[in-house]
């Protein structure tokens, strides 16, 4: 599989072969060696790629829908082991004494992965030097802006930032989350007129369609992630406060109104009481919690 893990990666059904085995094989040593090596010789491509990202997002954040089209979820789970198989046969007689010779029944580990699947997805990602975390890491931050404007790509800088689901990331490589989370937080803190369309430059990330939407869906994910609390509070601190007023009524407003329900009780604090009194001068009915649904949080701004 190692020489094929491009074309495969790359291939509308190929690419779930490589999930498939991130998903069920014990043998993360071998899983480093065949997949994970070869899928850090094309890291810069596959980040952006429609289908390779699907590979190394599994690793950040399994079976998501939005990035694993459900239909695809049981092509690449383990297959569920009758009670029969489980006990060895119905007859107590093709458990690994019974089958010596691979002939008889079923074997007791078909479709069985015994590896707690977080551990499974750390030891694959690994940590250190060449391991395949730091790859990942090392591609976000070299190609950051790129990442963040980008459809496919901002999926992946979105979970590196936010350290993986369950902070599986982060827990192997804390350092290289930071330092993504920072280089959004320079990008977000850059003046208005930096990288002006008009100018042959590139559309702030707070101002660009794809970047502002990636980042108001970091925020939120603050609601019961941790690492995203901290994100959010460093990128408050380092690149709003004080400025909602200059973006404010932009595109913005939906990084701005995500930062409401950020789940860190004193960002959420501040920013209310920046943004109150714009809305209020902008006029209309309902206050900040009406414009923060007219933004995209009518579940945030339910629960408040």
């Amino acid at each position: 599989m190692k020489d094929h893990v491009r074309s495969l990666a790359e291939d509308e059904y190929g690419h779930l072969a490589l999930v498939a085995a991130l998903s069920t094989v014990d043998d993360t040593t071998l899983l480093r060696k065949s997949i994970g090596g070869p899928l850090q010789s094309m890291m810069g491509d596959a980040l952006r790629h429609k289908y390779a990202r699907r590979v190394l997002l599994h690793l950040l954040a399994p079976f998501n829908n939005r990035y694993l089209p459900a239909e695809y979820h049981d092509w690449v789970r383990p297959a569920p082991v009758s009670e029969s198989e489980a006990r060895g046969g119905e007859d107590g007689e093709a458990g690994d004494e019974g089958d010596e010779d691979g002939a008889g029944g079923a074997s007791s580990g078909r479709g069985v992965s015994r590896k707690d699947p977080d551990l499974r997805r750390r030891e694959v990602l690994g940590s250190g030097p060449g391991s395949l975390s730091e790859s990942v890491v090392a591609a976000v931050e070299a190609d950051a802006g790129a990442l963040i404007r980008d459809f496919h790509g901002a999926d992946c800088l979105v979970e590196v930032a936010r350290g993986g689901e369950g902070a599986t990331l982060a827990e192997v490589c804390s350092e290289g989350v930071e330092r993504a989370q920072d280089m959004i937080v320079q990008m977000a803190a850059a003046a208005r007129d930096h990288g002006d369309d008009d100018a042959g430059g590139e559309e702030h990330v707070l101002l660009n369609y794809v970047a502002n939407r990636a980042l108001r869906r970091l925020l939120i994910l603050g609601r019961t992630d941790e690492t995203v609390r901290r994100f959010a509070q460093k990128l408050w601190d380092g690149a709003l406060k004080g400025r909602c007023k200059e973006w404010f009524g932009s595109h913005a407003d939906k990084v701005l109104a995500a930062v409401l329900s950020c789940g860190d009780v004193a960002v959420e604090k501040a920013a209310t009481e920046e943004l109150q009194p714009l809305v209020a001068k902008q006029g209309g009915a309902g206050g900040l919690q009406e414009w923060a649904v007219s933004h995209g949080l009518a579940k945030a701004s339910k629960k408040k």
